[in-house]
């Protein structure tokens, strides 16, 4: 079984009453594709979601009439607060920009390609960054007599949790 949540491709398998998920992201180049009709800016990013570390490859295509200019890339992190870069628009009217998410933040991205000016928005996309979080179900200690779960990230261990030999540990993944 599979399915897809923001971004993410969750399998599911049960392997002996014991059931493992893995998230996975799409692979690059798997989310959009520039390519437009000649004049007709559009930018786009490789992936629809990233992880902190990442890297954002944004590619340009259809800036015939900014051929040899610099266009300026302006990327709004979800806090609001702008990252200004440039990028050189090549013969064929297209530019690629690698960005790496080293001081991101959870949210969405908006990335607008300005003119050489910067007056004129050309075109616009976003995208998400997102931390994966996965728990664990500490069912207490002594045990909960409602058999209920405190979600939590770190080890489970005698001080939290009275799970048996042969007892599967719930996990959730966020």
């Amino acid at each position: 079984m599979s399915i897809r949540i923001a971004g993410l491709l969750v399998i599911a398998v049960a392997i002996s009453a014991v059931l493992l998920v893995v998230g996975t992201r799409a692979s690059p180049g798997a989310f959009a594709t520039c390519s437009t009709s000649p004049y007709v800016p559009v930018v786009v990013t490789d992936l629809p979601d990233y992880y902190p570390g990442d890297t954002v490859t944004i590619d340009g295509c259809g800036y015939q009439s900014y051929a040899g200019q610099t266009v300026f890339l302006v990327v709004t992190y979800p806090d609001g607060n702008p990252y200004v870069e440039t990028a050189v628009v090549d013969s064929a009217g297209s530019f690629t920009f690698y960005w790496v998410l080293s001081n991101a933040s959870d949210g969405k991205y908006l990335v607008q390609v300005y003119d050489s000016i910067v007056t004129t928005v050309l075109a616009s996309t976003t995208f998400l960054d997102q931390t994966v979080d996965l728990d664990q179900c500490s069912n207490g200690s002594p045990k909960f007599l409602d058999l209920h779960c405190d979600w939590q990230n770190g080890d489970l261990n005698g001080s939290n949790s009275q799970y048996g030999e042969g007892d599967s540990v719930p996990y959730r993944l966020f």
